[in-house]
């Protein structure tokens, strides 16, 4: 089980967000509520969560999940395929670093 977990709120931004659905614009203070109570489900389970303000520059990085992947010790910060998101990873990068010792990066072929 993990102890720590980084979440990023979804911006002003959000709606702007990638999609391949049409489901419609997402409700920005619907997401809010909902990703508050995600990060007071994770504190009941006893995760200590590390709260990420929301960055209207990159619509798309409410999901941190698709900036790193986790082994052990090691964070590896991905390289998104999608040219919207790339930035995304320098946001975490120094995050990451809070509490993993090794850091690799994954860079263009």
């Amino acid at each position: 089980m993990f102890q720590n977990a980084i979440v990023r709120k979804p911006s002003n931004q959000y709606a702007k967000g990638i999609t391949t659905s049409d489901l419609g614009a997402p409700d920005i203070k619907l997401a809010l509520e909902q990703h508050k109570r995600y990060v007071s489900a994770l504190e009941k389970c006893g995760v200590k969560v590390t709260v990420l303000d929301g960055n209207n520059r990159f619509p798309d990085s409410t999901f941190v999940e698709d900036q790193a992947v986790i082994v052990q010790d090691l964070a590896v910060i991905t390289r998104p395929g999608n040219l919207s998101r790339r930035g995304e990873t320098t946001l975490i990068a120094p995050v990451l670093e809070e509490f993993f010792k090794k850091i690799e990066h994954i860079s263009a072929p």
